[in-house]
């Protein structure tokens, strides 16, 4: 008899551990958040359409807060004002960089990309951090930086014609990085594929 109860816990102790190991969740490890055609295959129109929209936004902005400058100059604001045209630069980019560090940190949209039902994240699927903005600010504007910088030299009167042509032509060229997104499985732009992320449809 002993030896009969003494199989018949061992029986039950069998059974409670088999019970407890199955409900025991292992957990999956960490991934990259899996995309499909239809969530992250952005058409780079939208993309174009978003910033149009943000470009006016923006543009209000900065055309609110330069008549406060107004106040100290007088008029424009030119290289002629001394430091005041320094710190008015700096406000300007600091406006700039403050609406993108917003929306992108906090809601992974902005208001051009809210319309366009489209926002921006990491390729593990979280929002971006003011660190990624910025980072994505600086390298996004790379190719714009030579083709101002050959249009404002090309404006001069003196500039020659052909100098003229390749600073028209560069400029020609910086819709490129967006015309790649074509090519990419996930529809990003080089930037995009530089720093991790990319641009999803906004469910």
């Amino acid at each position: 008899m002993d030896t009969d109860s003494g199989a018949g816990r061992d029986h039950d102790d069998c059974l409670g551990a088999n019970t407890m190991s199955s409900n025991v969740k292992v957990a999956a490890p960490q991934m990259s958040a899996p995309f499909s055609k239809e969530s992250v295959g952005v058409n780079p129109l939208r993309r174009v359409g978003a910033i149009v929209y943000d470009t006016l936004l923006v543009a209000a902005l900065l055309m609110a807060i330069t008549p406060v400058f107004f106040l100290f100059t007088g008029a424009a604001v030119t290289p002629s004002s001394g430091w005041l045209y320094y710190v008015y630069r700096a406000v300007l980019v600091a406006v700039i960089c403050g609406f993108f560090v917003y929306f992108w940190t906090a809601k992974g949209r902005t208001l051009g990309m809210q319309a366009w039902r489209i926002r921006i994240e990491r390729l593990d699927g979280s929002l971006p951090t003011s660190r990624d903005v910025l980072a994505r600010l600086l390298v996004a504007a790379v190719p714009w930086i030579p083709a101002a910088a050959l249009t404002m030299m090309a404006v001069q009167s003196n500039a020659p014609h052909l100098f003229a042509t390749i600073a028209y032509c560069s400029i020609a060229l910086v819709p490129l990085n967006y015309a790649c997104a074509w090519f990419d499985e996930q529809r990003r732009s080089w930037h995009d594929r530089f720093l991790q992320t990319r641009i999803v449809r906004q469910k």
